[in-house]
């Protein structure tokens, strides 16, 4: 459940974000409904991007039937993978005081 989830939140966000180029000088500027969605969303795929790995960890004793189990692990990996990569460039926000 969480990797489809978390596809569906990479997918709205892009898809969003496409919209918000046609005038990403006044759209994205402010804070407005398509803003603060894009970056809800972008925050929601690193976290399900997260909780998704956490899940299947948890679930690798289970009786899970291996031609389920071993993609969605896959895809939850990927998914970890283009989240530290939209956030080494700053895509998804992450305050860093370090």
């Amino acid at each position: 459940m969480y990797p489809s989830l978390t596809s569906l939140f990479f997918l709205l966000f892009v898809i969003l974000q496409r919209m918000g180029f046609k005038n990403a000088d006044i759209v994205l500027s402010t804070p407005g409904l398509l803003s603060i969605s894009l970056m809800s969303l972008s925050i929601l795929f690193a976290f399900g991007a997260i909780a998704s790995v956490i899940v299947l960890y948890r679930w690798r004793m289970r009786k899970i039937a291996k031609t389920i189990y071993w993609p969605m692990v896959v895809l939850s990996f990927l998914h970890l993978l283009v989240a530290a990569y939209l956030v080494y460039f700053g895509v998804i926000p992450m305050m860093s005081w370090a």
